[in-house]
């Protein structure tokens, strides 16, 4: 990784806002979303005769949004015929990372990696031979940054609706699995097409929180506000964390090594799970979280 390569900390990220490439108005617009990272999208987003363009129009572009403070990240096309170009354009750009659709097995998502100059990847897996392979994908290589779960096609594999009932198995699999190698996941157990009914998508991203993703992808701008709001502490969990903190620090100081606190006790995984919240909340910094 060169000195200029921009680092890409997938553990504080909540949203990521898919843009098509060549779509001059939303990429215009794509810093004032609030997504803490922006996707351009060279996959389903762009005609095939059109790829052309958007590859020579990617590193202008990447350069642009990164200029206005915006992380971005290119999802490539993983299809034989148009990977080796589109990893060509993608290493020409000063990306935040690359997503990687598609990801089915661990040596072939290693292979893509290894041709990478990007310090990020991320594979999505939506198809049941990526879900079962998760493990491995998620150790394919030192850059593989985070899982992703592709709840729409998951379902279209499996000839599914894409609901809770059908999806937050695959979908838990696949958090289990990147937490498991220390990494984040970023997926939802339900549909992203949901853009109208926000009460909805809220209930989904909630529930996706619950299983343990720590972000998902955005398809429209309305999404990026509640995925922001849902896979942040809340006022109350930094209260508690803080002061679970305090006590069992103070506890430590005193040689003990477990504290009551509101009628509950508090040992070293709770302590550690206090610490992890603080480190991912709006003020982090204050916390002495400095990974930015």
């Amino acid at each position: 990784m060169s000195p200029n390569t921009p680092s890409f900390d997938a553990s504080r990220i909540r949203s990521l806002l898919f843009v098509p490439m060549l779509a001059e108005r939303l990429i215009a617009k794509a810093p004032e979303r609030g997504a803490d990272a922006v996707i351009l999208d060279l996959e389903d987003a762009v005609a095939p005769d059109a790829k052309d363009a958007a590859r020579a129009a990617l590193a202008d572009t990447v350069d642009r949004l990164v200029a206005a403070g915006q992380r971005v990240l290119v999802r490539i096309n993983n299809e034989p015929d148009l990977i080796a170009d589109d990893i060509t354009a993608a290493n020409g750009a000063g990306l935040h990372g690359v997503v990687l659709p598609k990801a089915g097995e661990a040596d072939s998502v290693a292979a893509i990696v290894a041709r990478l100059a990007a310090p990020a990847v991320v594979p999505i897996l939506e198809t049941p031979l990526g879900v079962i392979n998760a493990p491995a994908i998620a150790k394919a290589g030192a850059r593989i940054a985070a899982l992703a779960f592709g709840s729409e096609d998951f379902s279209l594999a499996m000839g599914i609706a894409p609901d809770e009932q059908g999806l937050a198995m695959p979908a838990q699999q696949i958090a289990m699995a990147a937490r498991a190698a220390g990494k984040p996941a970023f997926g939802l157990p339900g549909s992203l097409a949901i853009i109208d009914d926000i009460d909805r998508f809220t209930e989904i991203a909630r529930a996706g929180r619950a299983i343990g993703m720590t972000g998902a992808l955005a398809i429209h701008p309305r999404q990026v506000a509640v995925l922001n709001a849902v896979f942040a502490p809340t006022a109350a969990e930094i209260e508690e964390a803080r002061a679970i903190r305090s006590v069992y620090e103070t506890a430590m100081a005193k040689g003990r090594g477990a504290v009551a606190l509101g009628g509950r006790m508090i040992d070293l995984p709770v302590y550690r799970r206090a610490l992890a919240t603080l480190a991912r909340a709006p003020d982090a910094e204050a916390d002495g979280d400095h990974s930015g």
